[in-house]
């Protein structure tokens, strides 16, 4: 009987599902057979341990997780394994009969449920039951064709190719036939089994290769542009070709079997590919009457799915956002299903619920990405556009939050319109409405801008999308121009919560603009972050210099997924060769991660500071700290202050990484100069140290997933015992005259030291560290930084201090030993002074960040 039992417990453990729906149960299963292997273990003591230890690792990770998470995860998994073994409803397509009775007939009155008079029934439905881009398919024809003339012709292009059998994943023009293979990923042909998608280990390279390119085009974004193209020609071979896709895709996908079932999001994106095709494609013969019937037949079974599915305990990110929205696109757009109001209601509260969590309060999204901010902003967009369109009562729940993520999203877009790509990018898109280049988020700013009535957010779009127009049809539009578009408040922002600090000279595209990364290392397991602490993004005069490497692959390929999320290749300092935080064995996990803390932000429209470091280094023997001080003069140059303090011996190297378009000269051991393309801008970047010498070497940066290509990269070696420096100044080069340009580290026992830069404007004096800067006897401080500039003739124009202790200009004490040290701006007029002294607020993190080790910021 025992035996029996141990067999039982082994077989549940090997045949249910390897996903989210077995975890928890698969761990309770596991310590069964654990412990019945302990019993039989007898007297081998050896055999008994190795048993006791894999238990109490199992064990192990039992703890922290509540009752509700076992139900759950229970719940799901005997779903899962009733679909396995064929008996449940839900793993099959519904027959004619059981479709019959899906339905609220209180919603279909006078509608028999044969094909053709549904398919009627759905193509003439009250205009409030359509999207409001395809509700007036003429006007938003004539509104695309108004905003660009050659919509319709690249629309055009890319569907033609698509008919030929192309399609374009991440970048690539790849061949997949006019039946695609839709279980074969594109790149390497491996093909996942054929088996209830429970049971495939997706993750695995040599079972699926990347799954993301499998998954993007079993997305059907692709078909959007087949409908785009017929809404705006009415060519029927678009839709004849949409036909063979999706009637060959329900052909080579049953319900729940192979890896097209394995993610509930990627259930849910192609949902919601689904219901916008059939509006796109209303009216259209090739949607005949079998097609329609069997489409909504598998989109109920994607309903149920999802409700069943969901990640609450899986990945509570947006993997459970996104599969929220569909739920709700499913519940709207399909009411006449019985399930539909259960869908409506689930989506809604469950995107209510999540927007607390995954935002933080400054607007910043919890996993550390830009991409997937990108992705939560585009699902609440599209969650508050169904509502406003369907008399749904989440404005008031959803709007603040979704405020706060545009806010972010605003801040941190380039001059140029770009995005830095923080974290983790997976080169997906929510719907594909439009063609942009992957890092221009402005479609997003545009659809918020109407949404949310902001002149800003339009201000920062630049113009009215294509996708805009596609999602909000002629009145988007005319909303749009409507819009007193504004520069946003502000030019520089902090966000302490998620740890982002720009620095901005002005809005306009040819103006200069840095982003420093401090603060918590990414949410739940940090999954989607990368080992940025203190890492800098840079544009000067428009153009993108220092650039995040972006990320490549996820399961492709180990090494070249560790290598674009290690700090190395990130504009930072690495100790020991060491990354700041250690990526660990599985592709979205970490076996130690860095906190990081802003200890100072101060912002002015003439001078941006940041201060800040991180525990990244803490476990060598003896531990280091990083800390890292950004002085932006705006219009002139960046100084950045790197301290690595310890008492033992280490070796410290100072990373750049440069945009791809920008070529090296090195001109002298610690100094080079970066062009940007041809003619663009240059910058003098020199390095002030006592050791060590720049090197330039070749890397890498992945402009969207599943494509890189090579970059310049420089790095600075060097080795020393205690705490060592290094001061890097990133100039234009025609602003600073090097060769009268100096560093001199500080007096014995103390750290830091006296900069001095000969500029265009005169020359420019900065102390770092506690000492005391004079001026000539016009500025005398005592600061944390000091920095005067002088003109030619030796008379002090203008003055920063930060942290100041004591400041006297012109004889007059202005500062004696306050409270908490003060910030000061002074600048020359005449005989006199005009002096900001400015009162310190505080701006810091939350509690609940803080607790967890995110940062706090004090700013002016």
């Amino acid at each position: 009987m025992r035996h029996t039992s141990t067999r039982t417990a082994r077989i549940l453990c090997v045949e249910a599902p390897t996903t989210r729906a077995a975890d928890g149960l698969n761990f309770a299963f596991r310590i069964v057979s654990h412990l019945s292997e302990c019993i039989h273990a007898g007297d081998q003591p050896h055999r008994r341990r190795v048993v006791m230890a894999h238990l109490l690792a199992r064990a192990q990770k039992l703890r922290g997780r509540s009752w509700d998470e076992f139900r759950v995860r229970g719940v799901q998994a005997m779903h899962a394994c009733l679909e396995a073994i064929g008996l449940s409803e839900l793993g099959r397509e519904p027959s004619d009969g059981a479709f019959r009775g899906l339905f609220d007939p209180a919603r279909l009155p006078a509608v028999t449920l044969d094909g053709d008079a549904l398919r009627r029934h759905f193509e003439n439905r009250d205009a409030r039951l359509l999207l409001p881009g395809t509700a007036d398919p003429r006007g938003t024809q004539a509104a695309l064709l108004r905003r660009s003339p050659n919509a319709a012709y690249e629309v055009v292009e890319h569907a033609e190719r698509i008919v030929r059998g192309h399609v374009e994943i991440f970048g690539s023009d790849l061949r997949v036939g006019e039946r695609p293979d839709w279980t074969r990923e594109p790149r390497t042909g491996q093909r996942a089994p054929a088996r209830h998608w429970s049971r495939i280990r997706y993750l695995d390279a040599d079972v699926a290769g990347d799954c993301k390119f499998t998954w993007e085009i079993n997305r059907h974004q692709h078909l959007l542009t087949l409908g785009r193209a017929y809404a705006l020609t009415g060519d029927e071979r678009y839709a004849r070709a949409f036909a063979v896709h999706v009637a060959s895709w329900m052909d080579a996908n049953p319900p729940k079997r192979g890896i097209n079932w394995t993610s509930s999001l990627e259930v849910s994106l192609r949902a919601i590919s689904w219901l916008w095709a059939l509006q796109l494609f209303r009216g259209s013969p090739a949607l005949d009457a079998r097609l329609y019937v069997r489409m909504l037949k598998f989109l109920y079974v994607h309903g149920r799915h999802l409700e069943t599915y969901l990640s609450i305990y899986f990945s509570p990110n947006t993997h459970l956002t996104g599969e929220a929205l569909g739920l709700l696109y499913l519940g709207l757009l399909l009411p006449e299903l019985k399930r539909a109001s259960t869908w409506r209601a689930l989506g809604a509260r469950v995107l209510v619920e999540q927007l607390a969590r995954q935002v933080l309060p400054d607007g910043v999204y919890f996993e550390q990405s830009t991409c997937y901010h990108r992705y939560t902003t585009d699902i609440y967009l599209h969650a508050l556009m169904l509502a406003q369109a369907h008399d749904l009562p989440l404005a008031a729940a959803v709007r603040p939050r979704l405020e706060a993520l545009l806010d972010h999203l605003m801040y941190v877009t380039r001059p140029d319109g770009t995005t830095p790509l923080i974290g983790d990018d997976d080169g997906g898109r929510l719907v594909r409405l439009g063609e942009r280049a992957p890092n221009d988020f402005r479609d997003t700013l545009a659809l918020g801008a109407v949404l949310l009535e902001r002149g800003d957010l339009a201000y920062v779009a630049r113009e009215a999308t294509e996708e805009l127009v596609w999602l909000l049809g002629p009145r988007g539009l005319q909303a749009f121009e409507a819009l007193a578009a504004t520069p946003p408040d502000q030019t520089s922002r902090a966000f302490p919560d998620g740890g982002y600090f720009v620095m901005r000279e002005h809005w306009r595209p040819d103006g200069d603009y840095a982003l420093v990364r401090c603060g918590p290392h990414g949410a739940l397991t940090g999954a989607h972050a990368h080992a940025d602490a203190l890492a800098l993004e840079l544009t000067v005069m428009g153009r993108p210099f220092l650039v995040d490497p972006g990320t490549f692959t996820y399961t492709g390929s180990r090494e070249a997924r560790d290598q674009f999320r290690q700090s190395a290749v990130h504009s930072t300092v690495t100790v020991d060769g060491r990354s700041s935080a250690v990526p660990a064995a599985a592709p979205f996990g970490w076996a130690s991660v860095a906190r990081g803390v802003a200890r100072e932000w101060v912002t002015h429209e003439a001078f941006d500071f940041f201060a800040g470091e991180h525990d990244g280094y803490h476990s060598l023997n003896p531990p280091v700290t990083h800390t890292r001080a950004v002085l932006f003069i705006k219009g002139s140059y960046w100084v950045i202050y790197d301290r690595l303090a310890s008492t033992g011996d280490h070796e410290v190297a100072l990373h750049l990484h440069w945009a791809p378009d920008v070529t090296l000269h090195c001109i002298g051991d610690r100094a080079i100069v970066a062009q940007a393309g041809v003619s663009g801008p240059a910058v003098h970047v020199h390095v002030f140290t006592d050791a060590g010498r720049l090197s330039c070497e070749e890397g890498w940066v992945s402009s969207s997933y599943g494509q890189r290509s090579p970059v310049s990269c420089c790095t600075l070696r060097r080795r020393g015992q205690g705490t060592q420096e290094m001061v890097t100044v990133l100039a234009p080069s025609h602003l600073v005259q090097w060769q009268s340009s100096g560093w001199q580290r500080a007096a014995w026992g103390r750290e830091g030291g006296v900069l001095t830069l000969a500029t265009a404007a005169g020359v420019d004096t900065l102390v770092i560290g506690a000492g005391e800067i004079n001026g000539g006897g016009c500025v005398s401080a005592n600061a944390g930084w000091a920095w005067v500039r002088r003109a030619r003739g030796g008379e002090p124009t203008q003055f920063v201090v930060i942290g100041a202790r004591s400041l006297t200009v012109d004889g007059v004490p202005l500062l004696s030993e306050p409270t908490t040290p003060a910030h000061a701006i002074g600048w020359r007029v005449g005989d006199r002074w005009e002096i900001e002294l400015p009162e310190p607020a505080v701006v810091s993190a939350s509690e609940s960040m803080r607790a967890s080790g995110a940062c706090a910021a004090s700013a002016v």
